[in-house]
């Protein structure tokens, strides 16, 4: 037979002086084994296929690496396995999304479903645990596990690279599950324990809920989607919320219902430590007071929120998140008296236009002097603060939802005396509000249109005119 004439150890020496059909030797002897490590790992006979097929150009490459030429079998299967991982762990933190821009007739190509996603996280966990209790074996029980049932050898086969009789194979397996048993029964119950949940993780978990959509004809929008990297993402499509916060790392790829997010903040809003637990079809949250909250997972693909927010901004300006509540305010204010006085039809402060000015170094803010069909608002008023800015040169106006703002800047959880960056493109108008050195959690919003002259009025009063 050839495995008797041509060792591993003498074909691997072969193929170091350039004979190919000495690596096609190898290719048949090991191919079946290699595919069924593989296909432990994948869900179809083709990714098998493919991976088994990667891992042997790999081996191919890297044969001078190999220090034991007579292990090829053992070496070739780590590689297979490293190749499945890395597969598993970009198929599961990685997942295709679809565009928020619904006309764009993004395909659904290759979705990765959140259960599918979780599923994968939940095997990953599985054989965390299955190489702990082996790493409790004796040695030469783990290299018998290791061979047969991991690297595919059958019993002879084991016998002959362990220098063994085939009886002494059987007993070293036999002892070995045993054990195995006992540890896995042990570790099973922190595999099921949830993930504790901090001040900043159920704030996160309060906050996306006020950007999830609530129309039930777009199921997939009403969650709070946990992407599997320590970040909540929710969106109305026209704000994205992303908050990030290194407690929501380890939670595997998630659409819960945003109801979770909703009861936490109506009736738990002082609660600040909780568990999650994810099981089939419902997410808990039980909290330190005993409560527990339930929601519903959602199944389907979040769309691909990344999309709407830039990669770099024209205009960034960094200024105190007081300066701008007082601001908004204050105009606010202003507009309500002007409706109690004149106008019982007001519907408050409709819109803001945002000036951002690098010559004076100030943000301000102008409401007021608006066309409204045959009639003109009788008011106009402006206010400004100081701002440090990063990126921009002009002048640049840009007209925004003032609840937008004001509901982002609340969401990043700073003092009023904290930074807080706005950031803006001139082309497309989106803006962005984030903490200062925090970019991970901010709120990207579309601006609405502009269809009045952008010159502010003077100013009514300067906020933070100070700092």
């Amino acid at each position: 037979m050839e495995r008797a004439a041509d060792s591993d150890g003498e074909l691997v020496e072969r193929c170091r002086h350039g004979d190919r059909d000495a690596f096609d030797l190898l290719v048949r002897h090991h191919h079946t084994a290699a595919w069924r490590v593989a296909r432990r790992y994948v869900a179809t006979g083709d990714e098998a296929d493919d991976l088994t097929q990667e891992a042997f150009v790999l081996a191919y490459d890297r044969l001078a690496q190999l220090t034991e030429p007579e292990r090829f079998g053992a070496w070739l299967t780590s590689i297979v396995r490293n190749l499945a991982r890395m597969w598993l762990r970009h198929r599961s933190t990685q997942p295709p999304l679809l565009s928020l821009d619904e006309e764009s007739g993004a395909a659904r190509t290759e979705q990765v479903s959140a259960a599918a996603a979780r599923e994968a996280s939940r095997l990953d966990s599985v054989r965390e645990v299955v190489a702990a209790a082996l790493a409790a074996l004796p040695p030469e029980q783990r290299r018998a596990i290791q061979l047969h049932y991991l690297d595919g050898y059958r019993y002879h086969e084991v016998a002959l690279l362990l220098g063994v009789s085939v009886g002494a194979v059987r007993g070293r397996l036999d002892r070995a599950r045993q054990v195995l048993r006992r540890e896995l029964q042990e570790m099973e119950a922190p595999m099921t324990s949830g993930w504790e949940l901090g001040a900043r993780e159920l704030d996160a978990l309060r906050d996306a809920a006020l950007f999830a959509i609530t129309d039930p004809t777009k199921a997939v929008l009403d969650t709070l989607y946990l992407t599997g990297e320590g970040e909540v993402v929710a969106t109305d499509t026209h704000r994205v919320f992303c908050g990030a916060t290194a407690g929501l790392e380890g939670i595997p790829l998630t659409l819960v219902h945003a109801d979770l997010g909703r009861t936490l903040r109506a009736d738990h809003p002082g609660c600040r430590r909780g568990r999650l637990i994810v099981q089939e079809g419902e997410a808990i949250l039980r909290l330190d007071g005993g409560e527990e909250i339930r929601a519903p997972l959602v199944e389907g693909t979040f769309p691909r929120w990344e999309r709407v927010v830039p990669d770099t901004f024209a205009y960034r300006a960094v200024a105190r998140a007081g300066d701008w509540l007082a601001a908004l305010a204050m105009l606010a204010a202003l507009r309500e008296r002007e409706d109690a006085g004149c106008d019982p039809a007001g519907d408050g402060l409709p819109r803001v236009l945002v000036r951002l000015s690098p010559s004076e170094t100030r943000i301000i803010l102008s409401a007021g002097g608006v066309p409204d069909g045959e009639r003109r608002i009788g008011w106009e008023a402006s206010t400004s603060f100081t701002a440090c800015f990063t990126a921009g040169e002009e002048d640049f106006t840009i007209a925004a939802n003032p609840h937008y703002v004001e509901q982002a800047i609340h969401a990043l959880r700073v003092a009023d005396d904290a930074d807080v960056e706005f950031a803006a493109v001139a082309e497309l108008r989106p803006f962005l509000i984030r903490a200062h050195r925090n970019g991970r959690t901010f709120v990207a919003t579309m601006p609405m249109a502009r269809d009045w002259p952008p010159a502010p009025a003077a100013e009514a009063a300067t906020p933070g005119a100070g700092a």
